[in-house]
């Protein structure tokens, strides 16, 4: 397990990360704060859908932070083929997220588990 993971290491060595490592890099940054049932939330409770920057928003679903990944200055749901691409669907994410109430930790990983070889 180590010499593999230090394999790994060596080779990603100046390569740029996918997304879906940055994803799974800020999940577990502790930066975010987790909210349930909606995409983001302001420090005053009030949830929101689209177009707000990063900094106003207080805290965030598991989707969220990856829109705030992709696009700090205008949060968006993320497109299906996108989270496909990364091996997850919308609707795990919001069950593991919002149902299951598995917390940043727990969906990164999974989400770095998950395989976009699908056939």
């Amino acid at each position: 397990m180590f010499l593999s993971r230090l394999f790994n290491w060596i080779n990603d060595i100046g390569r740029e990360p996918t997304l879906k490592e940055k994803w799974v890099k800020e999940l577990r940054s502790g930066k975010y704060k987790q909210t349930r049932n909606t995409l983001y939330r302001y420090a005053d409770g009030e949830g929101g859908a689209e177009c707000d920057p990063v900094s106003e928003a207080a805290s965030f679903c598991c989707l969220g932070v990856l829109a705030a990944v992709i696009d700090p200055n205008s949060l968006k749901y993320p497109n299906e083929g996108v989270l496909e691409s990364m091996g997850v669907t919308h609707v795990q994410c919001v069950v593991m997220n919002d149902t299951e109430e598995k917390n940043f930790n727990e969906i990164a990983d999974y989400i770095e588990g998950a395989s976009n070889d699908r056939k």
